[in-house]
């Protein structure tokens, strides 16, 4: 069987970047919203090449749909967060995509796998 994420990787040229994006969603009508960071695997001759590549893929990260409620959610990319070179393997095989903080009401356990609800964010399905 054929694994096209390694099939991929295996015929990219280039250098392997990891591009984080940061948008804003919005639920309707309301001041309410959330910050995302969405991390995307690219490969490029250089940075800077692989910084041209996020900004062109912009647009296509934006939109809007409607929730489970009716409501309007609409997603806004705004820039780039991050670009990183996947070069760095550890001792266990593992690399690291990215990380993202988080202040304010978002707790723990609204982060886990186990938390049902997230108090913190608007409602966006």
């Amino acid at each position: 069987m054929s694994n096209p994420i390694i099939e991929f990787i295996g015929h990219s040229t280039g250098i392997p970047y990891v591009v984080q994006f940061v948008s804003a969603v919005t639920v309707g009508t309301g001041s309410r919203g959330i910050i995302q960071i969405s991390s995307f695997f690219l490969t490029a001759k250089s940075e800077d090449h692989a910084r041209k590549k996020g900004l062109s893929m912009m647009s296509s990260l934006s939109g809007s749909y409607r929730n489970s409620q009716g409501d309007v959610v609409n997603i806004e990319c705004k820039g780039i967060h991050s670009i990183e070179e996947l070069d760095y393997v550890d001792d266990n095989g593992r690399i690291e995509l990215g990380g993202v903080l988080f202040t304010g009401e978002t707790s723990v356990n609204d982060l886990t796998e186990r938390a049902k609800t997230r108090r913190d964010l608007p409602l966006l399905d």
